[in-house]
C-alpha cells in the first residue's frame, strides 16, 4: 500500500472549494491575460466571466435550478469553457458529451442523465432533433447559426448561443457546496452501457490541487499556455487543462480536431507553447510529421500522457525532439481522473505510471480481496477525496468498491521498490495461453521497438488447443512496409516464447476513441467476426 494521505492538508492549504470559487477567484486574479484561444477566437480571463455570467442568468431565466443537469455538447472551441463556468456559477450540473455520438449514445446518455437543456454544437443538431421528442431536454442551446428550430418542436426553448449570453447578468447565484454534484462524467461504455460517474465540487477541486503540486516544479503561474487538443468533454482534459491550468492563469490553446495534424501545427505556432498532454498516438502522430522541425520546442517545459500507454520508444523520440521525456501518469473516470505521475525533472523514462498524488491512498488486492505487499501482483485499488461517490441512478455494488471501500479499477499492477505504480495492463485484455498470462501492453512495447513500426496493437483471439492466441496489429510508418516473420523473430529476442505473437498482421489503420486510445475490444470484436 501506498498512502500520501498526510500531505494533502498541505496542498489543499489556500484551495478554493467549489468550482464557482475556484472560477471566480482566476478571472478576478487574471482579468486581462488570454485565457483561451482558438483559430477564430481569443478571449481573456474578464471576457469568458462576463459570458459566463450572461450564460448563468440565461439558464436560470428559463427555469433551471439548482441540482438540474445541462448536457454540453460541444467540440473544443470557447464555448465549451463558457458553459462549464456558466453552468458552476448558476448551481447546476454539468453532463460531458462526445458531439460525434450517435442517435442510441446521445439518447441513452441525455435519458439517464435526465438533463433538461442542452448546449449543442450546430453540426450534431440533426442528431438531437431525430431523438429529442423521446427525451425530457427542454431547452437547447445551439452554437453558430441556429438553423431548423421547426425540427424540434418538443423543445420549450431554443436559442443560440450569442443570443443566450446576451442575457443581462445576474448579481448572486444559488451558492454551491462542495458536496454538490459538479459533473455527471460518463464511462466510455467498452463493456456495456455507459455509466454516470458522480464527481462532486470537492473531487475535481481536490484534484487539480493534486495535480498541480505533483507537476508545479517547472511551471510559472500566470506564464503558461498549454496545448490542449484533447477534447475537452474528456475527464482528463477537463481537470487538467481546463480546471488546473485556468486556475493558475495559464493559457489554453483549444485544437477543435487533432486528427488534423495541419491544425495541430499551426496551433503549436500560434504561441509559444509551455505544457501539453496527450495519449501516446497525438506524441507519435507530432514527432513523426514532416512539420516537426519548424516548430521551436525550447520552450515546452511540460508533456503529460495518459489515457493508455506511453511507450518507451515514444518518449525517447520526444525527449530528443523537446529535451525532456513524457511525463506518463495514470487515472480513471470515476477518479476526477488523476490518481498517479511521474514527476517532472526525471532523467530517465521509468516505464511506470509514477508516484500517487498527495491524499492518495492506492494498494494492491488479489482475486480474494486481500491486500497484497510490495512487487505483488494484483488489481489496483483507490482510496482518495478525488474518487467519486458512485454512479448515477446506481446502487453501490461489490462490483465497484470492495469490502474494505477501495475503488476496484480492474487494471493490474505493482508497486516497484522505488513506490511507482507500474501497470501491467487491463484485467479484461489479458490473454491467456495455455494457462499463461500475457499482457499486451508488454507485446506491443517490444513490437513498437522493431524497424518502421509506427503503431501497433495486441489481442487475444480464440484457439482450440492454447485457449487463446496471440494476435499483432501493425501500422507502418508512411511509405515503409515490415515482414510479418521479420517482426516475430525480433519479438522472440525480447518475450518469452509463449508471448510471442502466432499471428502479425499489418493494418491501414487500428480503431481509437475520441482521444487517441486504441480499442483493443473493438479490433477483437471485427477481427472474429471476419
Amino acid at each position: 500500500m501506498i498512502d500520501q494521505s498526510e500531505t494533502l492538508e498541505h496542498t489543499l492549504a489556500n484551495v478554493p472549494s467549489t468550482l464557482n470559487s475556484l472560477f471566480r477567484k482566476a478571472i478576478a486574479r487574471f482579468p486581462d491575460t488570454v485565457a483561451f484561444r482558438t483559430l477564430d477566437e481569443t478571449l481573456t480571463f474578464a471576457e469568458i466571466g462576463k459570458r459566463a455570467t450572461g450564460l448563468a442568468s440565461f439558464l436560470h431565466s428559463v427555469g433551471l435550478s439548482k441540482g438540474d443537469r445541462v448536457a454540453v455538447m460541444l467540440p473544443n472551441c470557447t464555448a465549451f469553457p463558457v458553459s462549464s463556468i456558466a453552468i458552476a456559477f448558476a448551481g447546476l450540473v454539468q453532463v460531458n458529451v462526445n458531439p460525434m455520438y450517435t442517435a442510441p449514445e446521445l439518447h441513452h446518455q441525455l435519458r439517464d442523465s435526465g438533463a433538461r437543456a442542452i448546449v449543442i454544437d450546430e453540426s450534431a443538431i440533426s442528431v438531437l432533433a431525430s431523438i429529442i421528442a423521446d427525451l425530457p431536454i427542454e431547452i437547447v442551446i445551439v452554437t453558430g447559426d441556429l438553423a431548423g428550430p421547426l425540427l424540434m418542436p418538443s423543445a420549450r426553448v431554443i436559442v443560440g448561443f450569442t443570443a443566450a449570453l446576451a442575457t443581462i447578468g445576474q448579481k448572486r447565484f444559488p451558492e454551491a457546496d462542495p458536496d454538490d454534484i459538479a459533473l455527471l462524467q460518463y464511462t466510455g461504455g467498452t463493456t456495456g452501457r455507459s455509466k454516470g460517474a458522480v464527481l462532486r465540487h470537492r473531487n475535481i477541486v481536490i484534484n487539480s490541487a493534486q495535480v498541480w503540486d505533483a507537476i508545479s516544479a517547472p511551471l510559472t503561474v500566470g506564464n503558461e499556455t498549454i496545448l490542449t487538443a484533447l477534447p475537452l468533454y474528456h475527464i482528463f482534459a477537463f481537470t487538467v487543462n481546463f480546471v488546473t491550468f485556468f486556475s493558475k492563469g495559464a493559457t489554453n490553446v483549444l485544437v477543435r480536431n487533432p486528427s488534423n495534424a495541419e491544425e495541430l501545427f499551426d496551433a503549436l505556432t500560434w504561441r509559444s507553447v509551455t505544457a501539453i498532454t496527450g495519449v501516446n498516438t497525438l506524441f507519435a502522430n507530432l514527432i513523426s510529421h514532416y512539420r516537426a522541425t519548424e516548430i521551436d520546442w525550447s520552450q515546452m517545459k511540460l508533456a503529460i500522457g495518459g489515457g493508455s500507454a506511453i511507450l518507451p520508444i515514444t518518449s525517447e523520440s520526444w525527449k530528443s525532439l523537446t529535451g525532456s521525456h513524457i511525463l506518463e501518469g495514470y487515472g480513471m473516470t470515476e477518479t476526477s481522473p488523476v490518481l498517479t505521475t511521474n514527476r517532472p525533472g526525471d532523467a530517465e523514462f521509468s516505464g511506470t505510471v509514477g508516484l500517487p498524488l498527495t491524499g492518495t491512498r492506492i494498494s494492491i488486492f488479489n482475486a480474494q480481496d486481500q491486500e497484497l505487499g510490495p512487487g505483488e501482483t494484483g488489481e489496483v485499488c483507490i482510496l482518495g477525496p478525488q474518487v467519486m461517490s458512485g454512479y448515477w441512478g446506481q446502487p453501490t455494488s461489490q462490483d465497484t468498491f470492495n469490502p474494505a471501500g477501495y475503488l476496484r479499477s480492474g487494471d493490474i499492477g505493482f508497486f516497484d521498490p522505488q513506490g511507482r505504480l507500474r501497470l501491467i495492463d487491463r484485467r479484461k485484455d489479458m490473454i491467456l495461453v495455455s494457462g499463461f498470462n500475457v499482457y499486451p501492453n508488454e507485446v506491443e512495447a517490444a513490437a513498437s521497438a522493431f524497424e518502421n513500426v509506427m503503431e501497433c496493437a495486441c489481442i487475444g483471439l480464440p484457439h482450440e488447443r492454447t485457449g487463446e492466441t496471440v494476435a499483432l496489429f501493425i501500422v507502418c510508418k508512411p511509405g515503409t512496409t515490415i515482414e510479418p516473420e521479420a517482426l516475430r523473430q525480433f519479438c522472440a529476442t525480447q518475450l518469452a516464447p509463449y508471448k510471442v505473437p502466432r499471428k502479425v498482421e499489418l493494418i491501414s489503420s487500428l480503431p481509437k476513441s475520441t482521444v487517441g486510445k486504441i480499442l483493443r475490444w473493438k479490433l477483437r470484436e471485427s477481427t472474429i467476426k471476419a
